[in-house]
């Protein structure tokens, strides 16, 4: 952590109220746009005004979706998607045969040996 920066403990990252703000400062982070947060902003997170979403979306409160207003959050699937990446996905390499890692690279090194023109 670097000066002016702040870590959630477990307890605020676990609190289902404080979710959607966490989400709608982590989508600002990754657009380059926190900077630009508003108090507004704040207040839609936590289903309290207009302002943008947690996905970005500039809303009025009368367009909140149902799922973050509830005190129990739904699941999106970017969320479960995001948790998946955060786990790290399985892939299983075949080795031998006509789809074998072996195979391939073998004819991945003949391309580089005689690139087509």
């Amino acid at each position: 952590v670097h000066e002016g920066e702040f870590i959630a403990n477990h307890k605020a990252v676990n609190n289902p109220e404080l979710s959607p703000l966490f989400r709608m400062i982590d989508f600002a982070q990754r657009n380059n746009t926190v900077a630009s947060l508003t108090a507004e902003d704040v207040s839609i997170a936590l289903g309290q005004g207009a302002g943008v979403s947690a996905r970005g979306e500039v809303v009025h409160q009368t367009e909140r979706p149902v799922n973050v207003m509830q005190n129990n959050i739904d699941t999106t699937p970017i969320d479960r998607l995001a948790n998946i990446l955060e786990d790290g996905i399985v892939a299983d390499v075949i080795l031998d045969g006509e789809r074998g890692l072996h195979k391939k690279y073998t004819s991945y090194q003949k391309l580089l040996k005689n690139p087509r023109r």
